[in-house]
């Protein structure tokens, strides 16, 4: 072996050593990084399933849990809650709960997979807010009448499709294909009063939830700044009384 061979061999030795310290450092280095990227105890903790004692709950009684920062309501029906489900049925407009988001084994009349064991997230999904507890008590505070009622919320996006809608049908629509039994352009004069100064009302026919004929509608809209800094058309109406 000649000089320049041995030096070459050497400079590869020192390559390679060179190489593999600039690895461990980089690796070093780069371990603090990767593991404040993992979830900490309070948030594995916050994430982690909840256990409840569903073998104690009385009928007609409600348990709150918390879970990822949510109120989860657990609630054991009766049997005449779970008959009067079929009394209200001609109301909602996905009874069977086939376009709604529910897990397979919820998507039935009942929403749930043991029929008397009803478990959802407490939360509002209008407003966000955690709603209470009406039981067949609170009937007089509601109304004799009360069983659900036909009132609600929706909203028209920036592209002017329908966003928001209790019917999943309508939901994509663009607000100029949606007219009424009279052939009345709904969607536009609801557009055009939206833009007034404060909002504005629109009269028409439409059909109650859950319900094919139509009756005389009062509906109010007006244009709401989301923030995401695009403006939204948000509305509710009244139905004519029965």
């Amino acid at each position: 072996m000649n000089d320049r061979e041995k030096v070459d061999k050497t400079r590869r030795t020192l390559v390679v050593a060179t190489s593999v310290a600039g690895g461990v450092a980089t690796v070093a280095a780069a371990a603090p990084f990767a593991v404040s990227m993992w979830p900490s105890e309070r948030a594995k903790a916050a994430g982690a399933p909840v256990e409840a004692d569903v073998a104690t709950l009385q009928p007609g009684e409600l348990r709150v849990y918390e879970w990822r920062g949510k109120p989860v309501w657990v609630f054991r029906r009766s049997k005449e809650m779970l008959e009067s489900l079929k009394v209200v049925e001609p109301y909602l407009t996905d009874p069977g709960s086939k376009y709604s988001e529910q897990p397979k084994y919820a998507k039935n009349e009942n929403r749930s997979e043991k029929p008397d064991v009803m478990v959802l997230i407490g939360v509002c999904t209008h407003l966000g807010c955690s709603p209470q507890m009406r039981p067949a008590e609170a009937k007089a505070e509601m109304g004799a009448d009360w069983m659900g009622g036909d009132y609600y919320i929706f909203v028209v996006g920036p592209d002017e499709r329908t966003l928001c809608h209790p019917n999943p049908a309508i939901i994509g629509t663009p607000e100029k294909d949606i007219v009424d039994a009279n052939g009345k352009k709904v969607g536009e004069l609801i557009s055009v009063a939206a833009h007034r100064t404060g909002g504005g009302w629109v009269e028409y026919v439409w059909p109650r939830p859950g319900q094919t004929t139509p009756v005389k509608k009062s509906t109010f809209a007006t244009r709401v700044k989301g923030p995401d800094g695009k403006w939204y058309i948000v509305g509710s109406g009244a139905y004519e009384a029965k």
